[in-house]
């Protein structure tokens, strides 16, 4: 497997990279918590992302970043603080404006265990650069506590990605070279800390930045559709929306719209989930065709029954946000029903008449 910068990955190695992306996404609450497995008939044969070309609308990931490092060599106490740090940073010169805009999409950093593994998250963020400004971002921090003291597995090293997303930026795709390095930090519960040694920078070209709007519904019956909506610099682009099975990688339903150069409305895109899938969770990709392919958002979605087995209500009642909304109406209920059993008249003691003791 060859990834962008022109490292060639072993075979286990590339597997592994493929399989940590997909478990991490399914581990989110923002994305996928369970693999699935599509039922009834492929419209594609399942396929890595990496293994077609964008003659058949597909993709390969760019503008993202996969930063990889010797793992730490102390073994870890329960209780004990594993960290990551990192930073990124602006290698290129200011465009003219004198002002840039970065978008960085939510970061994964994964040691691991010769059983198992651990996973650390930052939240996605905005980096702004201007003339007599810092060229790099401050220490962006990420942590997380071992329950369970383990040694790191010496053989596969520390992992800081963004999980196949790119970045983005205000500026053409090219035009922009970031660079992103990290380094961890093991801290124990009676505060002794050891650290690990900067990894070498990775070099990250961003895309050009677009915002997605009104995606949704993310719950969906089979034959129900799931849209989204692009806004920003989108004349002359072409945009696909893929929905994916994580395991095996099959992305079999794909939409794909190219804009006119001097388009200056929103972009929708609609996906319709078949008949026949079985209720499972999917993903729903945004990619972006600006010379090279760019994942731009990534968004789960799960199909459900018609019906729910939650005492036989529909399948939305099912859900988190179903069962939050049934929580909302009891309480709402409660309160009515408290109002009006308030003003019900009582059995009050006799008032004594007007003078007396």
């Amino acid at each position: 497997m060859r990834l962008r910068s022109g490292r060639t990955l072993a075979p286990t190695q590339g597997k592994r990279l493929l399989t940590i992306v997909a478990l991490s996404v399914l581990a989110l609450p923002s994305f996928l918590p369970a693999a699935a497995v599509v039922a009834g008939p492929q419209v594609a044969a399942p396929r890595s992302s990496t293994q077609l070309g964008p003659a058949d609308f597909q993709t390969s990931a760019n503008g993202n970043f996969s930063v990889w490092i010797p793992p730490p060599t102390v073994t870890p106490v329960a209780g004990a603080v594993v960290m990551g740090q990192f930073v990124v940073s602006l290698t290129s010169p200011l465009p003219a404006s004198g002002t840039l805009s970065v978008w960085v999409p939510q970061a994964e950093a994964t040691f691991f265990f010769s059983n198992g593994s651990v996973h650390l998250f930052r939240s996605a963020f905005e980096l702004n650069f201007s003339s007599g400004t810092p060229t790099s971002s401050p220490l962006e921090n990420m942590s997380t506590i071992v329950r369970i003291g383990l040694p790191f597995n010496q053989s596969s090293s520390a992992i800081l990605s963004s999980q196949l997303a790119a970045v983005m930026s205000d500026q053409p795709y090219g035009a922009v070279h970031l660079a992103v390095s990290w380094h961890w930090i093991l801290i124990s519960p009676d505060g002794s800390a050891s650290s690990g040694a900067w990894g070498r920078p990775y070099a990250v070209l961003p895309a050009l930045f677009v915002q997605m709007t009104n995606a949704g519904p993310t719950v969906l019956h089979p034959g129900d559709s799931f849209g989204m909506c692009l806004t920003g610099p989108l004349g002359g682009r072409t945009f696909s929306l893929h929905l994916e099975v994580a395991n095996p990688l099959n992305d079999f339903i794909r939409v794909n719209r190219t804009v006119a150069l001097n388009s200056t409305g929103p972009l929708c895109m609609t996906a319709r989930v078949a008949t026949w899938v079985s209720p499972q969770v999917l993903i729903a990709h945004v990619w972006a065709y600006d010379r090279v392919t760019l994942l731009l958002y990534i968004v789960k979605v799960t199909v459900v029954n018609a019906t729910s087995t939650l005492f036989g209500l529909p399948a939305f009642w099912a859900t988190g946000p179903g069962i939050a909304s049934l929580g909302a109406l009891a309480v709402a209920v409660g309160i009515a029903g408290w109002g009006v059993w308030n003003r019900l008249p009582r059995s009050r003691p006799p008032v004594p008449p007007f003078g007396s003791l």
